[in-house]
């Protein structure tokens, strides 16, 4: 997208030309993070809060298995609803980083196919990005393009006019958002919560796919140019 305006500085009679030009590059993400909740309600508190250590105790066992990958910020949540029942739920945040390394997309797989066999268990994920690094890399990128274009565009212009681009007054850029994806899978779980209690590992559930995704980053500059003109009347 491309716009452009010419107008004439009135304090020191400059003619300028100013032009927004955005460009958009994409990149395979390099990083993955994935929001793990167990949950559990009952009217009856001690109920709940068995069936919760249980799945909690289930899902921390499969995440141990994961050595490539970082556990962050867990957090604990209790309240009643309006039905008097008690509700709580236990969250963490699973994050891989060099995703394109086929180790870490595995482990990556395995522990969101086994975590979706446990009952009341919701997997919200993988959420692909960018690391800081590779995404102020891409913004750097995204970002040069768009002053190439705009600069073309501004002489391209300013020649029609019969002048030239003597130099740039001022140069904005936009903050990047950054767009990915995210899926969201909801554990089936056993007949029986209960039968969480054992020691071995739920089995892979399902078949996925943890190949990164392509992620967008657009870059938006907006120039001022001055202008010579052989005519400074314009």
């Amino acid at each position: 997208m491309t716009t452009n305006e010419i107008r004439i500085v009135p304090d020191e009679h400059i003619p300028t030309i100013t032009v927004t030009d955005s460009v958009t590059v994409e990149a395979l993400a390099d990083k993955a993070t994935v929001t793990v909740k167990v949950t559990s309600n009952n009217k009856d508190q001690r109920t709940t809060f068995t069936r919760r250590d249980i799945g909690v105790r289930k899902a921390q066992q499969v995440l141990a298995q994961a050595t490539l990958l970082q556990r962050q910020g867990e957090h604990l949540a209790e309240y009643s609803d309006y039905k008097n029942r008690i509700d709580s739920t236990w969250r963490c945040t699973i994050v891989a980083v060099d995703v394109d390394n086929p180790e870490v997309q595995a482990q990556l797989r395995d522990v969101i196919a086994r975590l979706a066999n446990l009952e009341n268990c919701v997997i919200d994920g993988p959420n692909w990005s960018l690391s800081a690094d590779k995404q102020a890399e891409l913004n750097t990128t995204a970002q040069a393009l768009a002053i190439k274009n705009a600069k073309a565009k501004a002489e391209m212009l300013v020649a029609e006019l019969g002048g030239t681009i003597s130099g740039v007054v001022q140069v904005d850029s936009t903050p990047t958002q950054v767009t990915s994806t995210q899926t969201v899978r909801r554990g089936r779980g056993t007949p029986e919560f209960a039968s969480l209690g054992k020691a071995s590992l739920p089995e892979p559930s399902l078949e996925i796919s943890t190949e990164p995704d392509v992620v967008s980053v657009p870059g938006t500059v907006t120039v001022v140019f001055s202008a010579r003109f052989e005519d400074t009347a314009l």
